[in-house]
């Protein structure tokens, strides 16, 4: 009796799963959204073991640009989570992952006995009524917990409704309508008004470098890519190693948590202004200098450099983890993510695993006869399971031995990141 109590419970909760899961996809975007963006701008405040939401800003901006079918994520990578309820039926209708800076700084020596605060924003649907925004967080664990929870009315006066910008744009691959594409928005910092010309030719060599590689390469078709030229005062970006400042459209600086390659940007605020009046799912932020380094933040922005002798490697691996959550594959940490996986738990990047729940992870891919973990040699150009990633030499691991997400010398994204990319591209572009 205990057995057949046990099986009916346990296809009761997969019935419910299904029912759930059905709803969300036959979800009508225009029961619940318009065709504009609202962007929320909030801060994160805290320290190393305290993380405090807070909103300061609603903007409304002429377009949102996602897909309209596939409105709740069911990847749930990121760190954070954002869903949105209808506040009459108390359905889900929108649901996002993301991460942040300020997860990577709560890492370092510094927020182990200092408060920071750190200027974000997320992009929407623009409601057509009520609706209860609440954002999420991971524990150490991975699993998520509620941290804010607010309601957003359409005709609330508080909602800034200011003028788009005119910035130039020009439309370089443009391959249908914005809401059935994924849609690149490239901005140019630290070119001058006078180098324009330069930044539209370093975004189109670099734009191409992408899509020489898969799956990039057979799905272009399914993007759309714009540069936005967003002249800054003077050229190049901030190095506050080297005591170098500069007056820029979107204030880059390198040296990001004493870490010298690390270039990235603290207030989002005037990003998102930027951009006030452009169709983007994804940013990459281009910076005209020759100095090494990059950045990429989930579902956030990448931001790569111009003219050093690695920037197409840079781009590339950096769109890696700002599109796709792609995990870092090589071993050697810096001194704020030598700690960064717990490796109790798997992470939640779909490429990289501590064997805690390979199941997830790429398993289905392995040949039958490939050991777990993986050895190097005579399994150069397998799919397997080699120890060292995420910066640590033991206990996490790679599904390749080599991959642009890895290092300088395989100029491809593996068989598995591939297989993960072509995964969001569809669920994007879902018509």
């Amino acid at each position: 009796m205990y057995q057949v109590q046990n099986c009916m419970k346990k296809y009761f909760i997969l019935l419910i799963h299904i029912l759930c899961v059905l709803s969300v996809f036959a979800l009508n975007y225009f029961d619940y959204f318009t065709d504009e963006r609202l962007r929320i701008e909030y801060y994160l405040t805290g320290n190393a073991k305290q993380t405090i939401f807070s909103i300061s800003k609603l903007y409304k901006e002429p377009i949102w640009s996602g897909n309209r079918k596939n409105l709740v994520d069911t990847f749930f990578y990121g760190h954070y989570r954002v869903e949105v309820f209808d506040s009459t039926e108390k359905k889900l209708i929108y649901a996002s992952g993301f991460c942040t800076l300020f997860q990577e700084w709560q890492l370092t020596p510094e927020a182990k006995d200092t408060y920071r605060t750190f200027l974000q924003f997320i992009n929407i649907p623009f409601p057509k009524k009520t609706i209860r925004v609440v954002f999420y967080e991971r524990d150490k664990n991975l699993k998520y917990n509620e941290r804010i929870s607010f309601y957003v009315r359409p005709n609330q006066p508080d909602i800034i409704k200011e003028s788009p910008n005119k910035l130039p744009i020009v439309k370089y691959i443009k391959q249908g309508n914005y809401s059935e594409k994924i849609d690149i928005a490239i901005v140019a910092e630290g070119y001058t008004a006078n180098q324009m010309n330069k930044f539209v030719n370093d975004a189109t060599r670099l734009t191409e470098a992408l899509f020489e590689k898969e799956p990039f390469k057979e799905m272009k078709s399914y993007f759309n890519v714009y540069f936005v030229q967003s002249p800054s005062q003077e050229e190049g970006t901030d190095i506050p190693h080297r005591n170098v400042w500069k007056k820029t459209a979107v204030e880059s600086r390198f040296y990001t948590f004493a870490t010298d390659r690390y270039l990235s940007i603290y207030d989002y605020n005037i990003l998102g202004q930027i951009l006030n009046n452009v169709p983007y799912d994804q940013i990459i932020v281009l910076v005209n200098t020759k100095t090494y380094g990059g950045g990429g933040i989930y579902n956030f922005y990448s931001i790569a450099i111009s003219d050093n002798l690695f920037a197409n490697y840079v781009f590339i691996h950096e769109f890696g983890h700002a599109f796709a959550g792609l995990g870092d594959e090589y071993e050697n940490a810096d001194e704020f993510n030598e700690n960064f996986y717990n490796l109790l738990v798997e992470p939640w990047e779909a490429n990289i695993t501590t064997l805690v729940d390979f199941n997830k992870k790429w398993k289905h891919m392995l040949d039958k006869t490939t050991p777990v973990p993986t050895p190097v040699k005579g399994y150069e150009n397998k799919i397997g399971v080699f120890e060292g990633a995420g910066y640590k030499s033991k206990g996490i691991y790679r599904p390749y031995v080599s991959c642009i997400m890895r290092d300088f010398q395989k100029p491809e994204f593996c068989p598995v990141c591939q297989n993960i990319i072509r995964q969001i591209i569809r669920f994007n572009t879902a018509n």
